[in-house]
């Protein structure tokens, strides 16, 4: 399954929706099997009780880059 890392001015967005949050750039794409819509990563909000099925946001004041986001996620 792929997901999308996108960019905005206050926070990173991770989704296995292409057209999530589609107003900010994507900056980065990675495969990896299908983390279940529940997981909770630390530091990360899950979106997914807000309806955003397989979403993660991160404000950029805990996480400021793209290589701790993918070390989070195990890649």
């Amino acid at each position: 399954m792929k997901y999308y890392i996108r960019e905005s001015v206050n926070h990173f967005f991770i989704s296995e929706s292409k057209s999530f949050a589609e107003e900010h750039p994507i900056i980065a794409e990675f495969d990896k099997p299908m983390i279940p819509r529940h997981t909770f990563i630390i530091g990360f909000q899950n979106l997914w009780m807000g309806g955003f099925y397989g979403s993660w946001q991160v404000d950029k004041s805990n996480i400021d880059n793209v290589d701790i986001i993918l070390s989070k996620f195990k890649l």
